[in-house]
């Protein structure tokens, strides 16, 4: 027995369910994105390690070029260090000769 009180159908408001939102454009890109930046940061990083090995071997270069003028510098002073020594035994006879003209 139905009354018209109560009628057949279903007496909840329905309600239109809105699609569910597309992920922003960019989320698609997402992976491109990482990815460039990955190999921006890898070449970022490989550009330092070269600037850094060449400037150590400008620095090591350096560092030979003033290690041959060092030497030569020695041996300059070398040379000037026998040539005074030898006027030296020449002036001052050594102590183990007896020096003329002492009792």
């Amino acid at each position: 027995m139905v009354t018209d009180d109560h009628p057949s159908y279903c007496e909840f408001p329905t309600q239109m369910t809105t699609p569910a939102k597309p992920p922003p454009t960019w989320l698609a890109w997402l992976p491109v994105i990482t990815t460039l930046f990955l190999i921006a940061g890898f070449l970022w990083a490989g550009g330092g390690k070269m600037n850094q090995l060449a400037e150590h071997e400008r620095r090591l270069t350096a560092l030979e070029t003033r290690r041959e003028s060092d030497a030569d510098k020695l041996d300059k002073i070398n040379e000037r260090t026998a040539r005074i020594e030898a006027k030296l035994e020449v002036l001052v006879p050594s102590a183990g000769q007896n020096r003329t003209g002492q009792p």
